[in-house]
């Protein structure tokens, strides 16, 4: 109810229409694979995605809508006890990039991206750190969540 209810606040008299998509896929089979068997952590709880639009011809608008969306974020946190950082992170294939980092900073540091890459990947990025350094030193994939080669 409260999400509904700050979708309509988003929504109503503003330029801004808010959608939101819960994703209910059956998670268990996903989840029956060791977490460090793999590359992302994982989780029961399902996915959501939320999303803004407004008139395209007003991409100043775009700061106001990331705030917005962080506002509907915590909604969806709130009152969920137990919850990670990288659990509030959510699925990283929705749109993320290193210039949404973790707070909303525009331009993030290289401290706060590896942050945000350590909170995507959880307990498996030293593993990930270690395989980096093997497979791809020179770090030549490096977007969205990159990971620093182990040292």
């Amino acid at each position: 109810m409260a999400v509904f209810a700050k979708m309509t606040e988003i929504s109503k008299g503003s330029p801004f229409q808010a959608s939101v998509i819960f994703e209910y896929v059956p998670l268990t089979k996903v989840n029956s694979v060791p977490i460090s068997a793999t590359t992302f952590r994982r989780q029961l709880s399902p996915n959501v995605l939320a999303s803004l639009q407004w008139d395209g011809g007003a991409p100043e608008r775009t700061g106001e809508a990331k705030s917005l969306i962080a506002e509907l974020e915590d909604v969806f946190v709130r009152g969920q006890d137990g919850l990670s950082d990288s659990d509030k992170l959510g699925y990283t294939n929705y749109g993320h990039d290193v210039e949404i980092p973790v707070g909303h900073i525009a331009h993030p540091s290289l401290a706060q991206v590896a942050a945000r890459s350590q909170l995507a990947f959880g307990a498996n990025y030293p593993r990930l750190r270690d395989l980096k350094k093997k497979y791809d030193p020179d770090s030549v994939f490096n977007r969205w969540y990159p990971i620093a080669p182990a040292t």
